[in-house]
């Protein structure tokens, strides 16, 4: 999802991210990756 086009998914991301305010974030199965550095 594009939070910067539609930001109604940024409560989604945030519960994602536990409030981290950083993109990317990628979400494999129950694997989370946030940002280039992968953290």
């Amino acid at each position: 999802m594009d939070v910067k086009a539609d930001p109604k998914h940024l409560s989604k991301l945030l519960d994602v991210t536990k409030g981290v305010r950083q993109v990317p974030v990628i979400v494999d199965g129950g694997t989370i990756t946030v940002g280039f550095g992968g953290t």
